[in-house]
């Protein structure tokens, strides 16, 4: 019985610890110019404080995440941040790693995005 309660507070302790935020879906390549056009989704079914959090590209460039939001949160990058192959994102809480993607291409200029549906497919949007 006592080794029953504390494999519970365990697992709850565990359950706390993950995070609830994913990366859902990620357009590289947009139909017309890429800059300020491509996006990333984020996911979560739990409210999100994302001053804590950070991503990454396959590049090492990193940007730091601010705003609340829950369920879908749609991040616009300003300027020309993905590459059109061997792209892979990461995400950060803190110093962290959290999430990421598998590795992507695009290489068409159009409507279709890397989405999260029990595995990465490339569908359009």
């Amino acid at each position: 019985m006592k080794g029953m309660a504390l494999l519970i507070f365990f697992l709850l302790i565990l359950a706390t610890n993950i995070s609830s935020l994913k990366i859902n879906e990620v357009e590289l390549n947009p139909a017309g110019s890429d800059a300020g056009s491509e996006w990333i989704e984020f996911y979560s079914k739990e409210e999100v404080d994302l001053s804590t959090y950070k991503i990454a590209n396959n590049d090492g460039n990193e940007l730091l995440l601010s705003g609340v939001f829950s369920k879908y949160y749609v991040y616009v990058l300003e300027k020309q941040w993905l590459d059109n192959s061997d792209e892979k994102i990461f995400l950060y809480e803190g110093e962290k790693l959290i999430d990421e993607t598998d590795i992507f291409a695009d290489s068409g200029n159009d409507g279709f995005s890397w989405q999260f549906c029990d595995s990465w497919q490339f569908l359009e949007s």
